[in-house]
């Protein structure tokens, strides 16, 4: 997945806020899973991944949730999904790190 960047958090958190709240944290996983995939698509074959785009979490966002309303700090909805976004991608780089991680073998 490329850097993630705040627009790209945002956007996902857009694209999140209109889902049940037991839905949002595995679709926020589901996003970056889709992005980091995208992201090697994009590097190997230099397109974009036909459902997934460029491999940025915005181009994900855009394609799966469409072009949602601007939404800004004042809406307890948004903050909430922002909080969840921000909470769900700790958890996805932690498992990503577990899976790159080499560890020693056993004695």
């Amino acid at each position: 997945m490329r850097a993630v960047m705040i627009g790209d958090l945002m956007a996902l958190a857009r694209g999140i806020s209109g889902l049940p709240a037991a839905k949002r944290v595995s679709e926020c996983l589901r996003a970056f899973d889709c992005a980091h995939v995208a992201d090697k698509y994009r590097k190997r074959f230099g397109r974009l991944h036909p459902k997934w785009g460029n491999g940025s979490v915005m181009g994900f966002a855009l394609l799966a949730y469409g072009g949602h309303r601007r939404h800004d700090l004042s809406d307890r909805a948004y903050c909430a999904a922002f909080e969840i976004v921000l909470k769900a991608l700790r958890l996805w780089r932690l498992s990503q790190s577990r899976r790159t991680c080499i560890s020693e073998p056993p004695d």
